[in-house]
């Protein structure tokens, strides 16, 4: 129900089953093809050096150095409709929310607590890669929703989606403002209370967009955001160059 619901072509892909997590990315760190986080420590503790959590998801990278450690596999960041995509699994066209089976809405004992904000579920912590025995789907992917989101190889523009990037004036574009008023002459089909920051203007037909380099998209929910941001297809905005609860996923041409 989120707008707009514009197409987009995909060539064969593969996409790795889990996060990156900090062992994996640390051996990237000892052959000199990648760089130390920006911070190792989590919520006042020793994280990314610890070995009790070296089967957790690294964090506080940014888009480059998540870009340069899927590189150095071999591998690539997905792009946005890559990884929609692959969350929704097989049934690719189905408009569900969640990208485990059943799409059931996630709480605190359906789903476990790494699905939801920490302030809803006390967790402060993302979980251990492969734990989660709810978010897990048919295909073998897991954590697309919870744990810690995603960077992706697009850059940000609100109207990525749209037929006209620039057919309409910003404040017309945004979503929840008025079709009327805007003369789009579409019908309005707004959501509450999750509003996502999409545009009301006409679906079009998506492609990779990367041309700002300060403003990124980051996909998938995350032990510390919302639970609107747990649905498949939101798509988030990232300003700071490193976060305490963003990560990264490889994908591979096949």
């Amino acid at each position: 129900s989120w707008l707009p619901a514009a197409t987009a072509k995909i060539s064969a892909f593969r996409m790795d089953q889990h996060e990156v997590t900090n062992v994996q990315y640390k051996l990237c760190v000892e052959r000199g093809s990648c760089t130390v986080p920006q911070e190792t420590e989590l919520n006042g503790l020793a994280y990314y050096d610890a070995e009790a959590y070296s089967d957790f998801p690294v964090v506080h990278v940014t888009q480059a150095q998540a870009s340069q450690y899927c590189v150095s596999q071999g591998k690539r960041l997905p792009n946005e409709a890559e990884w929609e995509w692959a969350a929704r699994g097989s049934d690719a066209s189905a408009l569900r929310d969640y990208p485990w089976t059943g799409a059931q809405p996630p709480h605190c004992d359906v789903g476990g607590a790494y699905h939801l904000a920490s302030a809803e579920c006390a967790t402060q912590m993302p979980a251990q890669v492969l734990q989660s025995q709810a978010d897990r789907m048919n295909s073998g992917l897991r954590d697309m929703a919870s744990n810690v989101a995603e960077w992706v190889a697009d850059t940000w523009h609100p109207f990525a989606y749209c037929q006209n990037r620039k057919a309409l004036e910003e404040k017309c574009q945004a979503q929840g403002g008025s079709c009327a008023e805007c003369g789009t002459g579409e019908a309005c089909a707004l959501t509450a209370p999750c509003v996502p920051n999409l545009a009301i203007c006409k679906p079009g037909t998506y492609e990779v967009y990367q041309d700002n380099k300060t403003e990124w998209v980051v996909r998938g929910g995350s032990y510390k955001r919302s639970r609107c941001a747990l649905r498949l297809y939101a798509r988030q905005l990232q300003t700071v160059s490193s976060s305490a609860d963003v990560g990264v996923r490889c994908a591979q041409n096949l």
